[in-house]
Parts: structure tokens; sequence; C-alpha cells
């Protein structure tokens, strides 16, 4: 596998590709860069993986600025337009590249809002994958509502674990109903979406959870 280490907008996004083979699907993971190997091993089919290396969690993954929600110190700052943009031109670099001619955007927790997001403001996407994702983020099922994919994708999973809800906070006990509202939604758009349950609460296999998510989406394409 070759690597290839590209700055877009002061960042560094790292394109692992596959030295062999046409037309490979190419993975835009929004994800922790260590857990990205047990993601590949579990998925166990031939892909590129394109990954951002200096990802400010909080910050370039909210959609808008917001108050705290789950710890006090939550920096919601609102750059997830921006942040979608540049990786939505990286994107376009890799495809290039590679020759990929489909692509999955796949994240986790604040990654999956994300990758939800992202494609209503720049690039496009064949699937999306939302594992864990923290869709109870405030107003974003409202934000769903009105504002269309670019391009729309051919399938959407969602996923979450069966404990993620049983917490004291309020706000992140609405998360399962946020993803059956989305999920109603986007099949009424003509989307085949997925909504599955997992075992285990937000910090348990994040990497199979993704993974799970990737493998559906390849089916479907």
């Amino acid at each position: 596998m070759m690597e290839t280490v590209k700055l877009f907008d002061g960042r560094r996004f790292l394109l692992r590709q596959q030295e062999q083979g046409e037309n490979l699907p190419l993975v835009v993971c929004i994800f922790h860069t260590q857990g990205t190997e047990v993601i590949l091993e579990a998925v166990d089919r031939p892909l590129n993986v394109l990954m951002p290396l200096d990802l400010e969690w909080d910050e370039d993954l909210s959609p808008w600025a917001h108050d705290p929600v789950v710890m006090k110190d939550d920096h919601f700052t609102g750059q997830g337009p921006v942040f979608a943009k540049t990786v939505a031109e990286t994107t376009d670099w890799a495809r290039t590249l590679t020759g990929s001619t489909k692509v999955i955007l796949a994240g986790y927790s604040m990654g999956g809002l994300f990758s939800l997001f992202a494609p209503t403001v720049a690039g496009a996407y064949d699937a999306l994958v939302c594992a864990s994702g923290s869709v109870w983020f405030p107003g974003f099922t409202e934000y769903m509502k009105t504002h269309a994919f670019l391009k729309q994708p051919a399938a959407i999973w969602l996923s979450l674990g069966n404990k993620e809800t049983r917490v004291k906070n309020p706000v992140l006990q609405t998360t399962w109903d946020c993803m059956e509202e989305l999920k109603q939604q986007f099949e009424q758009e003509g989307i085949v979406c997925m909504l599955h349950q997992d075992q285990g609460n937000h910090f348990q296999d994040a990497a199979g959870r993704i993974a799970r998510g990737i493998l559906w989406s390849l089916e479907q394409l």
C-alpha cells in the first residue's frame, strides 16, 4: 500500500492507496488515525482510504457554534462548513490520483454527524456512514429537513449502541429518536437507509461499527 501525505488549507491528509487494482472504492474516514488500521482489517476488502491527520474534533466537526452539551470543555466553534469544503477538495484530489469512481464518507461520533452534514455544504459522495453519530447536536434534525445533499447518496448507514441513550444527559437521550427521524426522512427522499443497533455504550467497538457501515455501503453501490 502506498501512502501519500498532502497539505490542504494548512491540514495534512493521508491517502493510503492500494498498489494494485483499478477503480477501487475510496473511503474518506473521519476518525482517529490510530483506529483506521482496525477498520481496514475488519472490512478486509481492497480499498483506498483518505483520512485527516490534523483533526480538531469539536471545532472542525461541529456544523455551527453551540454551548457545551456533553462535557464542560466541549468546544463547538462551528468550523464544520469550512472543514467540509477542505475535505471535498482533498477528496477530489484523491479521486484523481486513485481513479476511484465510488466514494464513501464515513465517521464516528462527531465524525458521524459530519458525514451527514458535510455533503449539504460541499462534495459528492455515493454513500454515507454515520456510526454512533452525534445527531443529537441541537438543531441538526431540523437543519437536515431544509438542506438537501448537493449530490444525493445512494445509501446511508446509521448506527447506535443499545446503551448510548441510557445516560443522564437529556440531550444524549434523544439520539435514537433523532436517528429514527433521519431514517424516515432519508427514505422519503428515495435513499436506501439502514438503522442498525449495536451492542454497548458509545465507547465500545468504534472501529468495528464504522467497518460494518462501510461493508454494508459497499454492498449497496
